[in-house]
């Protein structure tokens, strides 16, 4: 299964990067501005659900988030995101019951090039509380990640995406590979 979940973030980053810098004469790369009004910075509360695979011997399971964003500078935005995930264990390790609290921040592709325009490329950085075996730590932990959202509908009020990333955690705590699906709803 992790094989399986790394080759779905390798083969969805080499397409996205074939596709961008194809010899196709349209841009994926917006120009720099400061975003003005609500059309522009787009504030966002996203919820979504997926698949939490950590790098150690528990189980894979079901991961969710919150997630808040605004894009202060076009094409840059910034968030926030709440995690949770409970991984039971399995033989000598213990369960992992993990939740974050990480900073967003991604570059939003641009252009007319379907799925690229809408996708973007970020980093989340923050406070990971760990408990295993009734006892809790905080590490700092660092993802880097990718995603896309899909507009629905001539409001487009609402979006539908997915969204990858890899968390590392300092020490010697368990890495994990989440691929969510994600709802959002653009004030």
């Amino acid at each position: 299964m992790k094989k399986m979940s790394k080759l779905i973030v390798v083969g969805f980053l080499s397409t996205i990067s074939g596709l961008a810098f194809a010899e196709t004469g349209r841009s994926v790369f917006t120009p720099t501005k400061k975003a003005e009004g609500n059309a522009e910075q787009k504030p966002s509360i996203g919820l979504s659900a997926g698949l939490a695979n950590p790098s150690e011997s528990q189980n894979s399971t079901m991961n969710y988030s919150l997630e808040y964003g605004i894009q202060p500078v076009i094409p840059f935005s910034v968030g926030a995101k709440l995690s949770s995930f409970a991984a039971p264990g399995s033989g000598n390790n213990a369960s992992l019951t993990r939740t974050s609290l990480l900073l967003t921040g991604d570059y939003n592709f641009g252009g007319d090039i379907a799925v690229i325009k809408n996708s973007y490329v970020g980093l989340e950085v923050g406070p990971v509380l760990d408990n295993i075996r009734n006892s809790a730590t905080v590490d700092l932990g660092i993802a880097p990640r990718i995603g896309f959202d899909i507009p629905l509908g001539a409001v487009k009020k609402y979006s539908l995406g997915a969204v990858a990333d890899y968390l590392f955690v300092g020490g010697a705590k368990t890495n994990v590979f989440s691929l969510n699906g994600i709802v959002k709803y653009w004030f």
